[in-house]
C-alpha cells in the first residue's frame, strides 16, 4: 500500500460517508481536517564514518536533529442510526510530509573513512571491502528524509463515564526512511572541482498492518471552549524493504546494489491533546499537539555498514522512531 492508495481509500470513505448521511435526518457527519507539522527523534546506532587516526565512530544519531515539515490529517466519523445510535465508524488517515536532516563530517587531515570501507573493522562476519575514495577521506556529506502516512477503520462507542468514547479497529501505517551520502576523497570533491567521490543511496519502507483500541474525549473549560483529545496504542506486523546501492563518481565499475526483505513485530502508540473552540453547532476550530511512538521498525542506518557487501543479509526492525509536533484545523458537521 502506498500513499496514492491512502488518498483514494480515504476519497472513497468520504463518498460512502456522503451517501450515509443523505439517508440520517437527525445525525451528522463530522469532518475534521488539520494540518500536522510534524519533526522527528530517534535513530538506529549503525556506524557512519570513523576517523580512523583516533578511532572515534560517528553513529546514526549525529543525523537526529530533524526539521519541522507539513503534512495533514482527515477523519471522517458516520454515526449508528436507531439502536446502534451509540455507536459510529471512524475513517481517518494523515501524512507527514518529507521531514529532513542534513550533517557533514569534516577532517582537513583527511583521516576519515566511510564504515562501508575496509578501514572500520569494528564488523562481524565477513570484512568490508576497500574503496580509494571512501577512506582517507576529507568530508562525509548526509541528507537524511523521513516520512509518515497511513489510514485506519474503527468502530466508535459512546460511554457514559466522563463523556468518554472508546475505539477499536484496524490500521496501517506506512513509514520511509531514505539517506543520501557522500565520501569525498579531497577538499577539491568537496567543493565540487573533482570526482573522486564514493556515493550512496539508501532506503527502507516499514509498512505496519495492525489493530488498535484507544479512547477519545473533551472536557468543557469556558463556554464553548474545551479541552480534550485522543490516544490509541496497537500491535502489528511489520513488512520491512530495504534497498541500497553503492556507486563511484570516478569508477563505473563500482555500482553495488543491494536488496533485503524481513517481517517483524511492531508496536505503535499515539496521542493528540487539543483545545477547541465551538464556533457554532457544525462548526468548531481545533489546535494540539501529536505525537506518535513506532517500535520494531528498521531506519535503515544499521545496514550502511554493510551497503558493500549484496550477499550479507544483516536487516534488522528493533529501531524506535518518535513523530512529534503540532496540529491546527477544524471540524464540520454536515
Amino acid at each position: 500500500m502506498n500513499k496514492k492508495l491512502c488518498g483514494l481509500m480515504l476519497l472513497s470513505s468520504l463518498m460512502v460517508c456522503s451517501a450515509r448521511a443523505s439517508l440520517a435526518e437527525d445525525a451528522r457527519v463530522q469532518v475534521d481536517l488539520e494540518g500536522l507539522f510534524l519533526s522527528s527523534a530517534g535513530t538506529g546506532k549503525g556506524a557512519l564514518v570513523v576517523n580512523y587516526s583516533t578511532e572515534e565512530v560517528f553513529h546514526a544519531d549525529i543525523l537526529d536533529r530533524f526539521r519541522l515539515a507539513p503534512g495533514g490529517r482527515l477523519s471522517v466519523v458516520v454515526p449508528g442510526q436507531g439502536e446502534w445510535a451509540d455507536y459510529s465508524l471512524q475513517f481517518s488517515g494523515l501524512y507527514s510530509g518529507r521531514i529532513k536532516a542534513e550533517r557533514d563530517v569534516i577532517n582537513a587531515g583527511e583521516n576519515l573513512s566511510a564504515a562501508y570501507d575496509s578501514d572500520y573493522d569494528h564488523v562481524s562476519g565477513p570484512s568490508n571491502p576497500d574503496f580509494r575514495n571512501s577512506d582517507a577521506a576529507y568530508a562525509s556529506s548526509f541528507d537524511y528524509q523521513r516520512e509518515l502516512w497511513g489510514g485506519e477503520v474503527n468502530v466508535q462507542r459512546q460511554t457514559n463515564f466522563y463523556g468518554l468514547t472508546v475505539l477499536g479497529g484496524l490500521r496501517y501505517i506506512g513509514q520511509r526512511n531514505k539517506l543520501n551520502a557522500a565520501t569525498f576523497d579531497e577538499i577539491e570533491e568537496y567543493q565540487g572541482t573533482d570526482d573522486q567521490t564514493d556515493r550512496v543511496k539508501l532506503a527502507t519502507n516499514n509498512h505496519i498492518f495492525g489493530a488498535q483500541f484507544g479512547v477519545e474525549g473533551r472536557y468543557e473549560l469556558f463556554e464553548k471552549v474545551y479541552l480534550g483529545g485522543r490516544a490509541t496504542v496497537g500491535v502489528g506486523v511489520n513488512r520491512i524493504d530495504f534497498s541500497s546501492r553503492l556507486t563511484s563518481d570516478s569508477d563505473s565499475s563500482v555500482d553495488i546494489r543491494k536488496k533485503e526483505s524481513l517481517n517483524h513485530f511492531a508496536a505503535y502508540a499515539e496521542i493528540a491533546p487539543k483545545l477547541t473552540y465551538q464556533y457554532s453547532e457544525r462548526l468548531a476550530f481545533n489546535l494540539g499537539g501529536y505525537a506518535m511512538l513506532l517500535n520494531g521498525v528498521s531506519d535503515g542506518t544499521e545496514e550502511y555498514h554493510r551497503v558493500g557487501l549484496p550477499d550479507y543479509d544483516v536487516l534488522e526492525g528493533d529501531d524506535t522512531l518518535l513523530f512529534y509536533g503540532f496540529s491546527a484545523g477544524a471540524s464540520i458537521r454536515f
